[in-house]
């Protein structure tokens, strides 16, 4: 069997970490080393990390940060950190279910085209409590989406949107060299899109982990109905620009690695769409902010049918005159 390393990042998680770290000594299968990068917490994360390393039967290495590096960064340094053949992510405010490394490590160990696995997780509030939501839905992975998943159209469906939580991923460390260095993009949809590039990633199509929906989420999913969502994007343009800067970088970091490699990665209709959105990205980053000025550039690209064939997102030309 697979070794495995668990990367588990903190930052100020005291309130919630404990149970996540309890949930990681309940695992069936249990991980060869649990390794633990802190971002230079205030609170009480490193009383708590200490007293489980204490008690852990699982060898826990733990690294402390002196300056900031930040959510991305620091998985980065912890992963380099991991020895395992198999890297398991971690978020220091979930609860994993005692099967959630069982399963990814059968799926790895018994289907040597697969590059990495994901499942599906059940929402919790700060309490613990169930919300009746689940983690694929919030994600916005429909049904539709997860057969083209299956059917090995992983990167089309992730050039779509990035419906992979980091908390549920399972990954060979083989691919580190594919994946490093990292472009500028959250880790966890760099590491699946660009794993997609070589071989499969697999959904595991049941809860492995209790997601948990608090005020603070740094990244990653949030409970916030669609009001609110639009009030939030009317009043900060920066969460746009953020936005369509990471679906450019995404998309340039997958061309820089494909162009890189011996053999072709991308066939010619994925790079093609990829150049066409590359082309379209630049063109809403470049949109002025005056809606007299705006409008008529949009209309001309309807008209065009660029919008249709190289559109990221479902409504991108109203979100374009919007600016949302």
């Amino acid at each position: 069997m697979s070794s495995v390393s668990v990367v588990l990042c903190t930052f100020d998680g005291a309130e919630f970490l404990a149970a996540q770290l309890q949930s990681l000594a309940n695992q069936t299968c249990p991980p060869d080393e649990i390794v633990v990068r802190d971002d230079a917490s205030h609170d009480a994360t490193r009383e708590v990390l200490d007293d489980f390393a204490h008690r852990s039967a699982v060898p826990v290495r733990i690294s402390i940060n002196r300056q900031r590096l930040g959510i991305p960064a620091n998985f980065w340094a912890a992963i380099g950190d991991a020895r395992g053949d198999l890297i398991a992510l971690c978020d220091q405010d979930d609860v994993w279910h005692p099967s959630r490394l069982e399963r990814a490590i059968d799926v790895l160990d018994n289907e040597p085209h697969v590059g990495a696995t994901f499942s599906n997780g059940r929402c919790i509030d700060e309490r613990g409590a169930l919300t009746g939501r689940t983690l694929w839905e919030l994600a916005g992975l429909t049904d539709d989406l997860l057969a083209r998943f299956r059917s090995g159209h992983e990167l089309d469906v992730l050039l779509r949107r990035p419906v992979v939580t980091g908390g549920t991923v399972t990954f060979r460390s083989s691919f580190l060299p594919l994946l490093l260095p990292a472009p500028p993009i959250t880790h966890d949809y760099w590491i699946s899109a660009a794993i997609a590039l070589q071989a499969r990633v697999e959904p595991i199509n049941m809860p492995l982990i209790s997601y948990r929906l608090h005020a603070s989420n740094a990244v990653g999913l949030h409970r916030t109905a669609a009001l609110p969502v639009l009030v939030r994007r009317l009043g900060d343009r920066g969460l746009r620009q953020r936005g369509l800067v990471t679906q450019f970088s995404l998309r340039q970091a997958l061309l820089a690695r494909a162009d890189r490699a011996d053999d072709p990665l991308l066939s010619p209709d994925i790079r093609q769409r990829i150049d066409r959105e590359l082309d379209l990205l630049r063109f809403q980053l470049a949109l002025p902010e005056q809606f007299i000025r705006r409008l008529p550039l949009v209309v001309r690209r309807i008209r065009s049918g660029e919008y249709a064939s190289g559109a990221i997102g479902r409504f991108t030309w109203e979100r374009d005159l919007l600016l949302l």
